[in-house]
């Protein structure tokens, strides 16, 4: 794993990221709260649910990530707001999401769909009467029998015991991607109220309105906390993480983990697309 530069902080264990690189991605200066209007930009919404109602520490986290596309395949990606809330009810939280993703109008609602992330993904699919239809799961046949006739397909529920998305793999491409610096984080929340009162061309006077329009930029701080206090280890050819304190959660990074590699594996579909796009030009050519 030395290729991914990380920090030796032990005899068996290197953090996740280093603090150089994790400083180096945060660029991204004003949060957003609904699609930009570009029809060009995609957005991948990422759910990690919480495992515990009640518990203080077990919090539910949605990673809002901007989506650019580049003329290779890939994509810019840019996270442009984090949510997160405490454990509820699996209704409630199904019915949070659905307005999001009302807001963000994404290409996708990526969910953890281990253990009560299943209770979320049963209520996704249903239609809750909130004003918003209801979702049907677009990688899982065995969630097609309840279709209804007005489902959007947008949910991938995903499985860290899936072939397609192992944890060891999602781990590993984590820490590729910020080794790379190929994601950008929002800024410090001093330097991002500047750049959004740059943006509104006014001074945010009001003291409401100042502390929600820093929420996005804290929560980024909790993020790159989170990223911080997690350390891998090789267990065979599996890669693993532990947590260097059990009080720093590690929802935000779980969140953040998954869209990265729901946006890796259609950055590999796009690239076979493409160069299947040009076999057949060269054919038709020829």
């Amino acid at each position: 794993m030395r290729e991914y530069q990380s920090i030796w902080t032990g005899s068996s264990s290197y953090s996740l990221v280093s603090d150089d690189k994790l400083r180096k991605t945060r660029v991204v200066g004003v949060a957003e709260w609904e699609h930009c209007g570009d029809n060009k930009v995609e957005y991948c919404l990422a759910y990690d649910v919480s495992r515990n109602e009640g518990d203080e520490n077990a919090l539910s986290c949605l990673v809002v990530i901007k989506m650019t596309p580049k003329s290779n395949g890939d994509y810019t990606k840019e996270v442009v707001n984090i949510f997160s809330m405490e454990g509820q009810h699996s209704t409630l939280q199904a019915k949070f999401l659905k307005q999001k993703v009302k807001e963000f109008k994404p290409r996708v609602l990526v969910i953890d769909n281990n253990g009560l992330g299943v209770a979320v993904t049963d209520q996704l699919i249903l239609d809750l009467n909130d004003g918003n239809p209801p979702y049907s799961v677009i990688n899982d046949s065995e969630y097609d029998k309840y279709k209804l006739e007005n489902s959007i397909p947008i949910v991938y529920a995903l499985k860290s015991q899936n072939k397609e998305t192992r944890n060891s793999d999602m781990i590993n491409h984590f820490m590729q991607v910020f080794n790379k610096l190929d994601v950008g984080l929002l800024k410090s929340p001093h330097e991002g109220i500047k750049d959004l009162e740059k943006k509104i061309k006014r001074k945010i006077k009001d003291s409401e309105e100042l502390a929600n329009s820093e929420i996005p930029y804290i929560l980024t701080d909790n993020l790159c906390e989170e990223i911080m206090n997690l350390t891998y280890k090789q267990a065979g050819s599996e890669t693993k993480i532990e947590r260097v304190s059990r009080a720093i959660p590690k929802d935000k990074f779980s969140a953040l983990m998954y869209g990265l590699y729901w946006i890796y594996l259609q950055e590999k579909k796009n690239k076979i697309t493409k160069r299947q796009s040009i076999n057949w030009l060269d054919y038709c050519m020829y």
